[in-house]
Order: structure tokens, then sequence, then C-alpha cells
């Protein structure tokens, strides 16, 4: 089998366990499927659990049937929303609200502004538009330290336009937080004393299917592990709560007492069609990995400062601190944060195998 067929099938295998959300039964399955693989495949396998307040809510209007979901964390309660702010995230103020050129996440600080200044105008909730360039309904990394109690709905394109000039509107929603516990993995292979390991880690939660976003990067990281291991001592981390601001990530950094001789992180939308990707690389061979990152179509930069978590991307910036070679590539496209980011749509053998031999090459670069 080659590895591109290898590296498909697992995305498949990934995305069968739908919904990803970060302590969900999908997100279990998942952690129990790649013990399980781990394992399998010889791997010394070791969960770590971190505890976060996982998050539930709904809405319905009894008037109109309207497609969405709460923004997580925006509201706890049960309450009614009878006179919404509407809002489009491209309304004369793209430039200030995002903080990526896809529309897909919006900062705190923004969702901050949009509340209080609904508040101050008299509207008791926001409907927001929120969506990709393929124009479905993109979902928003939120975490519990949004602090708003205030309800925010997430719409697609045509529900927005359709509720955005009904009169008599209502919506009731109830939301609650629970105290939850959720697992990062850690596989350790080929272990040589005294010897500092080589990192390989990637997200493993995600919005829907997320077979581009979650499933690529978990079956390159797989697979590129597997080479690294030939060569070095590799600690494999797959990391939870990415949607929760990295929360596992964070957490399990915070308790990694072992000093990495290089960092690789595998981010969104590996090997995906019609991705703007981005690479941040910090090593001596910044030349020969940017080269080869080239031949993907990665652009990479070498950081002005390799500690500051604000040169790096996603989980990369949970191991700046560490100060050791790290290399982190990630991506979006239309089909990210979507329920459209299914298998078929986003990747393909053939460039998965290109990623899994480019990548090896460039992680064996950094040392």
């Amino acid at each position: 089998m080659s590895l591109g067929i290898e590296a498909y099938n697992l995305v498949t295998k990934f995305e069968s366990f739908s919904p990803h959300r970060t302590g969900g039964v999908g997100n279990q399955k998942v952690i129990d499927w790649l013990t399980n693989y781990l394992r399998v495949s010889s791997w010394k396998v070791h969960l770590e659990d971190f505890s976060y307040q996982h998050y539930e809510g709904e809405f319905k209007s009894q008037t109109y049937q309207i497609e969405g979901m709460l923004l997580y964390y925006s509201v706890l309660g049960k309450g009614k929303i009878e006179n919404p702010l509407f809002f489009r995230l491209d309304d004369g103020m793209e430039s200030n609200l995002i903080n990526s050129s896809n529309l897909h996440e919006v900062e705190e600080l923004i969702i901050q502004k949009l509340v209080s200044d609904a508040q101050l105008s008299g509207y008791d909730g926001l409907i927001l538009e929120s969506i990709s360039k393929s124009e479905h309904l993109s979902a928003i990394n939120s975490h519990g330290a949004y602090d708003l109690n205030f309800p925010i709905i997430l719409v697609d394109k045509e529900t927005f336009s359709y509720i955005r000039d009904k009169r008599d509107f209502s919506i009731s929603y109830e939301a609650s937080v629970v105290k939850n516990q959720s697992s990062n993995i850690l596989a350790t292979c080929n272990i040589r004393k005294k010897e500092c390991p080589f990192v390989i880690t990637t997200p493993i939660s995600g919005w829907f299917s997320c077979a581009g976003e979650r499933g690529c990067g978990i079956s390159i990281a797989l697979l590129v592990a597997r080479e690294i291991a030939k060569y070095h001592s590799v600690d494999l981390v797959f990391a939870n709560g990415h949607e929760l601001g990295y929360r596992g990530a964070y957490k399990f950094v915070e308790s990694y007492d072992k000093q990495p001789k290089a960092v690789l992180h595998l981010g969104s939308c590996l090997a995906n069609k019609n991705t703007d990707f981005t690479g941040t690389c910090y090593s001596n061979n910044f030349k020969d990995i940017s080269n080869d990152l080239a031949k993907l179509g990665i652009l990479t930069k070498s950081p002005d400062n390799n500690i500051s978590e604000n040169e790096w991307v996603g989980e990369s910036k949970c191991w700046a601190a560490k100060n050791v070679p790290m290399l982190s590539v990630a991506g979006t496209n239309p089909y990210f944060h979507t329920e459209a980011d299914v298998t078929p749509s986003v990747t393909s053998p053939k460039l998965l195998d290109g990623f899994i031999k480019s990548l090896s090459k460039a992680a064996l670069s950094l040392v």
C-alpha cells in the first residue's frame, strides 16, 4: 500500500467518528482509535487528562425555522431574543473584526466590543452571519473566558437574509456548562537513554467532520513520526481542546518536563486542495527546510523572536518557550470550520503522499 493511500484511509477513518468536539462521543472514539492504532504499531501510549468547562447550548424559534449555533460560552441560563442586532462580518468592519483573511476566527476583544455596542443600543442578542468562502456556516473557536453573558447566534448567509427583516421575531435559548474531563495522547517510540525526544504534535479536536482540518494532520503525523523514529527518539503528542484556546496543548506542555531536541507542529488543512498555507521555522537549516516546503506551495518565514507565542500559530504557540528548533505548518481553505469539510472534497492520496515525504525531509533537517 502506498503512503498516500494509507494516509487517505486514516483520514476517512477519523472522519467516521464525527463530530469531533472536545469531550464529545466522537472525540472519545478518536482517542480510543488512536490509542489502539499506536499500541498495535509498537508505540508506548500514555493518556494525560485535563479538565475544562464543557458548554452545551441550544435555541429555537416558535415562528421560523432557523439553522445555526449558539457561540459557545457566550451566554448561560435561559432567555429570549426579541430585539437582536444583525451583523455581517464584512459590514464595513472586516479589517477590524477578523484574525484571518478567511473570516474564520473572530478575536475575543472584538466579540466583546460587538456585545458592548449591542447592549448600549438596547439589543438583547446578536445574530452573526459567520460563513466560509464556500458560504457554509463557519464555526468560531471560543472558550470559557469570554464572560459575555449575551446570546450570540451564528448563522449562514441564507438564514441571515431570511430572518433579518422579520418583525415578530423571538428566539428562546438555554445554555449551561459542566465540569468535564478529556485527554491528550502521548506516544513514545525508539527511546534511547539520555537522548532528548523529537516532538511531533497535532490537534485532534475540531468542528463537524473536520476531515481536512484535522484528519489530514493526524494521518500525516502518524506516518511522518514513523519515519522520524528511524533516526530519533520520538514523542508524538495528540493535543485535545484545540477549539477551546488550545487548552489541551497548554496543559500538556505545562507538565512536560523534557527538553525536546526539536518540535514539528502539524496544524490545520495540510494536504488539502485550494488551501492557503503558512509555515514558520526556527532552525539553522532554515534555507533547506524552506526549499522543501516550497515544493508544497508553502511560503515559510523565520520568526523574529522564536520564544514569543505571537510569532507562531495554533499549538506551536504552546511550545515556543522551549526555545528549540521548531517547524509549524498550517492552512485554511473554503471548507475550514464547516460541515462541507469531508474527505473526498478536500484531499487525495497524491496530495497526502507529497506532504508526508516533504515534511519528513524538512523535519529531519531541523536538527
